[in-house]
C-alpha cells in the first residue's frame, strides 16, 4: 500500500513500525479533511444567513447590477494584462474608468 513490507507480528497485525506509519498518515490526512470541512461549514453558514434575509425587488436589482459591473471590471482588468496594442489598452482603460464611475454611484 505505502511501499513497505507487510510483516505480521504474533497477533496477526502488521509490525508496529508499519502501524505507526499508517496511523501518522491517516491522522495527517484526517486533520486536512477536517479543516476543509470546518471552512466549508463556516462559508455555508454565512451564505445561508445571507440567502435567508428578505430582499426587496429594488435591492435585488441593485445587487445584480453591482455584481454585473464587478464582473465586467474584472474582465476588463484581465484583458488589460494581455493587451499589447496601445489603442486597445486605451479603450480598456476608458472602459475601466467608466465602470468605476458607475460603481461609485451605486448605493
Amino acid at each position: 500500500m505505502f511501499g513497505f513490507q507487510n510483516k505480521l507480528d504474533a497477533a496477526g497485525f502488521p509490525n508496529c513500525r508499519d502501524r505507526i506509519f499508517r496511523l501518522c498518515i491517516i491522522s495527517i490526512m484526517a486533520r486536512g479533511w477536517e479543516s476543509k470541512s470546518v471552512e466549508e461549514q463556516q462559508a455555508e453558514a454565512i451564505n445561508v444567513s445571507v440567502k435567508n434575509r428578505p430582499v426587496s425587488p429594488e435591492q435585488a436589482a441593485a445587487l445584480r447590477r453591482k455584481q454585473g459591473l464587478m464582473l465586467s471590471r474584472q474582465r476588463v482588468l484581465q484583458q488589460m494584462e494581455r493587451a499589447q496594442n496601445p489603442a486597445h489598452r486605451q479603450m480598456l482603460e476608458k472602459a475601466l474608468f467608466d465602470l468605476d464611475a458607475q460603481l461609485s454611484q451605486l448605493p
